[in-house]
């Protein structure tokens, strides 16, 4: 609660505004409360990635991987001959007709006490084809072929352009207490595509009474 006062009754002028932040550690409390929410991966955060057209050595979704050499930039990341909303625009290599076929990514992102949570959405922008590791347990396959993948595997075109969201429901025992790591790779469907594009949100929910950082959202 807040009071704003005028320092004059003649005053033509009042404002007001606030912003709260800081990281609080979730504590379990009651059940049979509201189901509240909140992000930890937010659309249009920052990324690392490496586009420079090599295979990542096994073990690359680890969160203890020095990624410290990563490029970084603000999603949507990719590449396109044809929209303007990338942010971040990878590289494709010298040869538009031989490009990169896959671009990877990383994000890092604490989460206290996940014993706290009941499940987790996560939702991507995709083109062409992703495969998505949490905490190095793969989450999440779209427009890519099903065996392994590697770095020349090439995606199903996609329909959507990468506009379109795709969601999942996550584990919550996939998550760890404090450090996380959220690892994507992405594909094209051909070496000559016109067009990538990457963008994740990640939200965690608590069905019961925690106490939670400022983002929250509270579900009836």
């Amino acid at each position: 609660a807040c009071e704003v006062h005028l320092s004059s009754i003649s005053d033509y002028d009042s404002f007001f505004d606030l912003t709260i932040t800081g990281t609080v550690k979730p504590t379990c409390a009651t059940p049979n409360t509201r189901l509240l929410s909140w992000l930890v991966i937010n659309e249009g955060d920052e990324w690392k990635y490496r586009d420079d057209g090599q295979e990542e050595s096994p073990g690359w979704q680890r969160y203890n991987v020095d990624d410290s050499f990563w490029k970084s930039g603000v999603a949507p990341l990719g590449f396109s001959a044809h929209e303007t909303d990338v942010a971040t625009e990878v590289s494709t290599g010298s040869d538009p007709n031989a490009k990169h076929i896959t671009t990877y990514y990383r994000k890092r992102f604490p989460l206290l006490n996940p014993s706290c949570l009941s499940r987790a959405q996560l939702s991507v922008r995709r083109q062409d084809g992703i495969v998505c590791y949490l905490n190095q347990q793969e989450v999440l396959r779209s427009n890519m072929p099903s065996g392994m993948i590697t770095h020349n595997t090439l995606a199903q075109c996609s329909s959507d352009s990468g506009l379109d969201w795709h969601r999942v429901w996550l584990n919550p025992a996939n998550f760890r207490d404090e450090r996380n790591v959220l690892a994507c790779e992405v594909h094209l469907c051909a070496a000559n595509a016109d067009d990538s594009r990457f963008d994740a949100s990640l939200e965690v929910f608590a069905s019961q009474a925690c106490k939670m950082p400022p983002t929250l959202r509270v579900r009836e």
